[in-house]
């Protein structure tokens, strides 16, 4: 997991043009990176995969996988982890369709690492990345959100690092915490994940690849903010039914960006130039809180 510098650009699209069919291969990354969908333009396993299995989800576990973030950012929210401020200012994940596209696509190389740019028009991308023998891909976002062991309360209101030092067998060594804080960051309200196995003998191996939308780990910025659940939402959201202490996005004409269909890597969206700048100024601001 690595902490990602934030920057934000603004976007003219022509009318007609789709998340699907705009270009990834120029607007998405830095100079220096290429995007993964564009590395990779054809579906497919990679060279590296070694008696794959299979490497699509079905709805029932992207309901679960969306079910099981949302349920370990109540837990925030309610005040349920001991070791960590309670959130007021958490918002619902929905799933995406294009993230899950774009993880799939990075995921179907069977490459253990994070790939070197995900970025959707919409935000930069976040991404959470594990594999396991003989646990489920629940499990290992369990495993992620574990690390709030280890996450000083400190990096709660600044994120200033994700690697803390933890003293193990009586030495001081570093770990990991941007996982959990990458599932805690209260604005990242987009999810697609990916989940591939293989048979690696003797056992089966799986892989989970998770993206967030806009992305985490945010230099210099709160994961959230400490409070009551549900307290301090985000404009253009409200309490959470579903998850109560969260802050559910509402759907609308005028953010249909937050309606659960948006994103979908199936459906045209018939983006204006007005459109797009609306879209970039909104998810500014909402970085901003």
């Amino acid at each position: 997991m690595r902490i990602i510098q934030y920057y934000f650009l603004l976007y003219l699209v022509v009318p007609g043009e789709s998340v699907r069919d705009t270009e990834y291969c120029c607007t998405y990354c830095s100079r220096r990176r290429t995007h993964t969908v564009c590395k990779y333009p054809k579906a497919g396993i990679g060279k590296d995969c070694v008696r794959f299995i299979r490497g699509s989800l079905i709805d029932k576990e992207r309901t679960s996988l969306l079910n099981m973030h949302n349920s370990l950012r109540q837990l925030i929210a309610q005040g349920k982890i001991k070791q960590q401020p309670q959130g007021s200012n958490l918002v619902e994940m929905i799933w995406d369709d294009e993230l899950e596209f774009i993880a799939k696509r990075w995921n179907d190389q069977c490459i253990y690492a994070h790939d070197d740019c995900r970025n959707s028009l919409r935000f930069v991308v976040g991404q959470n990345i594990a594999y396991t023998f003989s646990k489920t891909a629940e499990s290992m976002t369990q495993f992620w959100f574990d690390e709030y062991l280890i996450t000083p309360q400190s990096l709660i209101n600044n994120m200033t690092e994700i690697e803390v030092f933890v003293k193990l067998s009586g030495e001081m060594k570093k770990r990991d915490s941007g996982h959990f804080t990458q599932i805690a960051w209260a604005n990242s309200y987009r999810l697609g994940c990916s989940v591939n196995v293989q048979f690696v003998i003797p056992d089966f191996k799986t892989t989970i690849m998770c993206d967030y939308g806009p992305a985490g780990n945010i230099l210099n910025t709160p994961v959230y903010k400490i409070g009551k659940g549900c307290s301090d939402c985000p404009v253009g959201t409200e309490c959470s039914k579903r998850f109560p202490g969260l802050c559910a996005m509402k759907c609308s004409k005028l953010y249909p960006f937050f309606c659960e269909g948006y994103g979908s890597a199936s459906t045209i969206f018939p983006f204006s130039k007005f459109y797009v700048i609306t879209v970039s100024l909104f998810a500014s601001l909402i970085h901003s809180f």
